[in-house]
């Protein structure tokens, strides 16, 4: 399940991201993107209002998310 999830998810980094680097079991993301599968981007928000992720890890999230969009939108 967790396979087809990163692959159906253009955010596939973010949850690689999230479990190499936030150390969210896959279960978590599981369950969290069946709450989330027609929005892939709430998926941080799911996981915050499940518990899975702190206030403190949601903002590490989203600082992540940022960077990742500003490398995307500056290709200097």
């Amino acid at each position: 399940m967790l396979r087809e999830m990163i692959e159906a998810m253009s955010g596939d980094r973010l949850i690689q991201f999230l479990q190499e680097e936030m150390a969210v079991p896959g279960a978590a993301i599981e369950l969290a993107w069946r709450s989330c599968s027609q929005i892939p981007s709430l998926l941080p928000v799911t996981l915050w209002q499940y518990g899975v992720i702190d206030l403190n890890q949601f903002g590490q999230v989203l600082d992540w998310q940022l960077e990742r969009f500003e490398q995307w939108s500056d290709p200097a």
